[in-house]
């Protein structure tokens, strides 16, 4: 089969710039009610209908020119720049800018910056581009360092030796701390402390707890010797002799149990219904 044998399809579908081929074909066939897998092997090249749809099984199927189809289905412009922007396989929605670039420049053009402030630094002069939520306006680690230095200086200065509240002196270093509510003057002496102190063996141990003699206990008092078990006289219900010595003799009955087991076979004898003649 070829091309001259390809029917138009019924319903059309206007073909989108830089759409691409396989989009154009899943919109074809379901306007036409066809499965598109279907439609994309019948533009195949036959016999075997494998590998990618033909341009011209798919022109003479929606009656337009393979040139202006091809043009149309797999040439872009960038929005930005008005390159062209290659084919792409995605089905669905397409790129419309060619690169990053031309991303980031529309991006600006939509969220314009906010206009830049500058302040002169506090410690050297020299102009600084000033953030949003800056809260000191000091332009590099070296003007930061200065600045607590010069801090640090006149704090020191205005200190009172004699008053109690004045600097306190490290316990690793001696050099003087600046916060009441820490005990070394850095996360480094801190560090130092800690190792002294666990390689530094406890100054009280515990004691083991003193080993008591065990106080004597009293002798229980004598308990007087139990009787012996009698024979009991009352005779044994089934077969006449006296009933052994033992406990519980005043509940006791029969002697032992074969003649327990007689005695129940008695009673049950004597409360079964009489059987009837044949």
């Amino acid at each position: 089969m070829t091309h001259e044998n390809v029917r138009v399809l019924p319903f059309q579908v206007r073909p989108r710039s830089g759409e691409g081929i396989r989009s154009f074909i899943v919109r074809l066939a379901h306007v036409n009610h066809l499965p598109p897998r279907y439609l994309r092997t019948y533009l195949c090249e036959p016999p075997e209908h494998l590998g990618l749809p033909s341009w011209t099984r798919l022109a003479a199927a929606t009656g337009r020119a393979p040139e202006t189809l091809l043009a149309t289905l797999e040439t872009r412009r960038c929005l930005e720049c008005d390159a062209e922007i290659p084919p792409s396989d995605v089905i669905g929605r397409q790129a419309l800018r060619c690169s990053q670039a031309c991303r980031e420049k529309a991006y600006r053009k939509r969220h314009p910056r906010a206009p830049v402030q500058k302040a002169p630094c506090r410690e050297c002069g020299k102009s600084m581009k000033i953030q949003p939520g800056q809260r000191y306006r000091l332009c590099s680690s070296a003007c930061r360092r200065a600045n607590y230095l010069k801090h640090e200086e006149k704090w020191l200065a205005e200190a009172d030796p004699a008053d109690p509240s004045g600097p306190r002196i490290c316990p690793v270093c001696d050099g003087p701390m600046f916060s009441a509510a820490r005990r070394t003057c850095s996360d480094r002496c801190r560090q130092r402390a800690r190792r002294q102190q666990l390689r530094q063996p406890p100054a009280n141990p515990p004691s083991p707890p003193p080993v008591s003699s065990p106080t004597p206990q009293p002798a229980p008092p004598p308990q007087p010797p139990e009787p012996a078990p009698t024979a009991s006289t009352r005779p044994c219900e089934t077969c006449g002799e006296p009933l052994p010595a033992g406990p519980c003799q005043q509940q006791r009955r029969t002697c032992s149990q074969r003649c327990r087991q007689k005695a129940y076979r008695q009673r049950k004898a004597q409360l079964a219904p009489p059987r009837l003649a044949r």
